[in-house]
């Protein structure tokens, strides 16, 4: 059986480079609405997830946003690819946490992915709203 992930904070700007993946389109979980150099902005708290052998196999971004009286942790990025893990369902705790102790009243997280939709949703997440854009001439 598979040991637990650990997660290690890392500045924001040190994950540039693992969620440049982030901006292909597969992974895109913004449609092109957040590139990985302004997730990892100056009020971005950096993660990295390692596996019980210490190889990083994914990482996340989370900042905090006060919105109609209430703290809100956003997970603007998040990647990873580790082998029989759950990286949702094993990582998901850890950032509800983290949001807690920051201070957080809810948890948000914007995607394109309806596969990762139907796991948050399933696990007391609610849509709450659509984004749509149009490109100006």
């Amino acid at each position: 059986m598979e040991k637990a992930l650990r997660v290690k904070q890392v500045p924001a700007e040190a994950l540039v480079d693992i969620l440049a993946a982030l901006e292909r389109e597969k992974t895109d979980t913004s449609a092109g609405a957040m590139t990985a150099e302004e997730a990892c902005g100056p009020h971005a708290d950096g993660y990295i997830v390692q596996d019980a052998e210490g190889r990083n196999v994914a990482a996340y971004l989370l900042t905090f946003q006060n919105c109609a009286k209430k703290r809100v942790c956003w997970v603007n990025g998040a990647y990873g690819r580790a082998p029989g893990h759950d990286l949702t369902a094993e990582v998901m705790p850890i950032v509800e946490k983290q949001a807690r102790e920051g201070g957080a009243h809810q948890i948000a997280v914007m995607t394109k992915r309806m596969g990762l939709a139907k796991k948050i949703c399933a696990d007391g997440f609610q849509e709450t709203g659509r984004i749509y854009r149009k490109n100006l001439q």
